[in-house]
């Protein structure tokens, strides 16, 4: 069974209140008029791995829960987590035992990190997240999110030659 949730960015500000220590001035990207050297801005590899960490992070320090891999993926204004190992305990027992009630237990979890993951995307990529959607797979132990992104992350320009381009030289 699939629970899924969806939260829109006009709601991000009831969170934040409901959540003292995360205002929105940190949740705020790094200042437009601010563009660093090519050198400078970090790989796409690199962001990813920032910002797998950064979730991994919210789950020990919020739920304290530590899941088994984080992988995340760009696509260009939009961020594709993949979290195998998501479900606490508690929600392994429950879903065990009855199925609705563990939906009910996973959805409030996804509320309450709700403003935490929105803090720790907008934080490491350095820009705003418009909106995120998650779900969870009980059966699988895994949760996905999905965030959207007000543009795509500053990023160095990749110099490996992808397969196209080594095929034409």
């Amino acid at each position: 069974m699939t629970s899924f949730s969806s939260f829109e960015h006009n709601r991000k500000e009831q969170y934040l209140e409901a959540v003292p220590e995360l205002d929105s001035a940190k949740a705020s990207p790094t200042p437009e008029h601010s563009h660093p050297a090519p050198q400078s801005l970090p790989t796409v590899g690199q962001l990813m791995r920032s910002t797998s960490q950064a979730i991994e992070r919210v789950y020990r320090e919020q739920i304290d829960q530590r899941p088994g891999s984080v992988k995340c993926t760009l696509l260009n204004e939009k961020v594709v987590v993949w979290i195998e190992g998501s479900m606490t305990p508690l929600e392994k027992l429950l879903y065990q035992e009855d199925e609705k009630k563990a939906q009910l237990l996973c959805n409030t979890i996804d509320k309450l990190l709700y403003p935490y993951l929105v803090n720790a995307i907008a934080q490491t990529l350095g820009v705003e997240v418009v909106t995120l959607i998650s779900g969870t797979n009980y059966a699988n132990d895994c949760t996905g999110i999905i965030a959207q992104l007000d543009k795509c992350p500053s990023v160095r320009p990749s110099t490996r030659k992808s397969a196209s381009q080594t095929n034409r030289s």
